[in-house]
């Protein structure tokens, strides 16, 4: 048995199901591709997540940096991808891009407060809420086989669709001490579907 990618531009007549938007085979296996779920700054960092705290950006992977805020932070994001795909008809370059992530978070210690009243205290308190991709999941793949002596089959793998994350998130401080919790909403849609066409040879 032998497995291609079809190109994009290929017409599968399927009543009720999207047609994804990209091309990505492995995205067929559990969840889909799963997303990088990483703020701006952390990606800029080389994705050093665990050890990385901002007092002006939510750390959106490590809930306990969050208690060293203080001051609010919403920070939002796209991406764009490109892909370039080779098949029996050619090379199709894609181009696809979604949202990256949505985030607000703040301290619910006024540091100000502090200032003003001449009030020192070790502990902090911050929250987050973010939206982000969880999985992208976009394929379209072809598999034919051959039943001896005559037939031929051909079977239309498509996909799309994806899992969101609305993350809930607190980060707890006591001096240089921190600890966080993070509590994630997974919902969303994805399509699965299936097409075996069988090409027979009539015998001589």
């Amino acid at each position: 048995m032998c497995a291609l990618l079809a190109p994009l531009h290929a017409q599968f007549s399927t009543p009720g199901f999207d047609f994804p938007s990209f091309n990505s085979p492995y995205s067929r296996l559990g969840l889909g591709d799963l997303a990088t779920r990483q703020n701006a700054a952390t990606l800029g960092m080389g994705r050093m997540t665990a050890a990385w705290q901002d007092p002006l950006q939510a750390n959106l992977s490590n809930p306990a940096a969050m208690a060293f805020l203080r001051t609010a932070s919403f920070e939002g994001a796209l991406f764009a991808k490109h892909a370039s795909l080779e098949g029996p008809e050619g090379t199709d370059d894609v181009w696809n891009g979604n949202l990256a992530y949505l985030s607000l978070a703040f301290p619910l210690v006024n540091p100000l407060n502090r200032v003003l009243e001449n009030r020192q205290t070790p502990f902090n308190w911050a929250m987050n809420v973010s939206l982000a991709p969880w999985s992208t999941v976009g394929y379209i793949v072809t598999a034919q086989s051959e039943i001896p002596p005559m037939d031929t089959v051909n079977n239309y793998f498509l996909g799309s669709g994806g899992v969101y994350a609305l993350t809930w998130g607190n980060g707890w401080r006591y001096k240089n001490f921190a600890a966080g919790v993070h509590l994630n909403w997974l919902f969303g849609k994805i399509a699965s579907n299936r097409q075996v066409e069988f090409l027979t040879t009539e015998s001589p």
